[in-house]
């Protein structure tokens, strides 16, 4: 039961999610501690972040809306194309460093996702972004 709130527990759009949002938020904390620019590394990783989460379901959703269905493989580059996203997008905002000053919204961001994955694992709403395709 604790595993399932750190992975997936279903099909859904949603669960998958997580494949990318706890690994990153591993790495984020990983790597946190050896950056000489702290704030940085947390703006800039954590905007990756929330950009890869959100590129899983915008770009699911908007392939099989127009085609009418899915395809395993398109599906399983959506995570690759997401994760390059992510990373790619947090170590550009890492290097230029102008997101230091958004940090405390990006951590109550940060903190809201990882509360709704938590909830949303056990008592998901009754939406097709929470049920399987």
């Amino acid at each position: 039961m604790l595993v399932g709130l750190f992975s997936p527990v279903s099909e859904s759009v949603w669960e998958h999610s997580k494949l990318l949002f706890f690994p990153m938020l591993v790495y984020l904390l990983g790597t946190y501690r050896f950056q000489s620019s702290c704030l940085c590394t947390a703006s800039g990783f954590l905007t990756g972040l929330l950009l890869g989460c959100m590129l899983i379901p915008v770009l699911y959703y908007t392939y099989t809306g127009i085609l009418g269905y899915h395809i395993a493989a398109v599906d399983i580059g959506i995570f690759f194309v997401s994760t390059a996203a992510a990373f790619w997008s947090g170590y550009q905002l890492t290097v230029r460093c102008r997101l230091k000053n958004s940090l405390p919204l990006l951590y109550g961001c940060l903190l809201l996702l990882a509360l709704l994955f938590m909830v949303f694992t056990y008592r998901p709403p009754e939406i097709p972004l929470f049920q399987a395709p």
